[in-house]
């Protein structure tokens, strides 16, 4: 559980698959949102960036800031939660994975195990991002390993292999 929690639980319903770094390559003049619609893995996540809102935020090519966000494919995401998925609900899990700034790969290891404060549910919510000694990898809130990222005229897409789904509590 991570700390400041009181408002949001994790709820580890998604399994890890076999970890198989996938070659995701490069998309040079495409945006976030561009990042997602064309990559036919994240079709499930498409869904929520539209059901959320953000497609606007995330197709933005004059943010100068930029973002960092953490997705995972397809088959992470079960049907039972898109069917279930509503506004709130999409736009709680994605907006718990996107910061705003740009965190590529590099900058996460050199950092080591840090925090990163997300574009909204900032006291409540935190991204963890943790680093084992000794090692490259990338967990993130201590569920998704990092096993890819994709650049974007926007920011960074960093693709896990598993996420959280984030609960808000009343």
């Amino acid at each position: 559980m991570l700390p400041n929690t009181q408002r949001y639980d994790l709820t580890y319903l998604w399994t890890k698959p076999p970890c198989v770094k996938p070659k995701y390559a490069e998309i040079d003049n495409n945006t976030i949102y561009d990042v997602i619609r064309k990559n036919p893995k994240f079709s499930k996540t498409l869904q929520l960036v539209e059901k959320a809102r953000l497609k606007n935020i995330l197709a933005d090519y004059s943010n100068l800031i930029g973002y960092t966000m953490f997705i995972t494919e397809d088959q992470n995401i079960p049907d039972s939660f898109m069917k279930e998925a509503d506004l709130f609900t999409a736009e709680t899990l994605l907006n718990s994975y996107l910061v705003v700034g740009v965190a590529d790969r590099e900058l996460l290891l050199s950092n080591g195990s840090s925090v990163y404060t997300p574009r909204k549910y900032k006291d409540e919510n935190p991204i963890l991002a943790i680093v084992p000694e000794g090692t490259s990898d990338i967990y993130i809130n201590k569920v998704g390993k990092i096993i890819g990222e994709i650049r974007a005229v926007n920011g960074v897409v960093h693709v896990m292999d598993n996420i959280a789904q984030v609960v808000y509590i009343n």
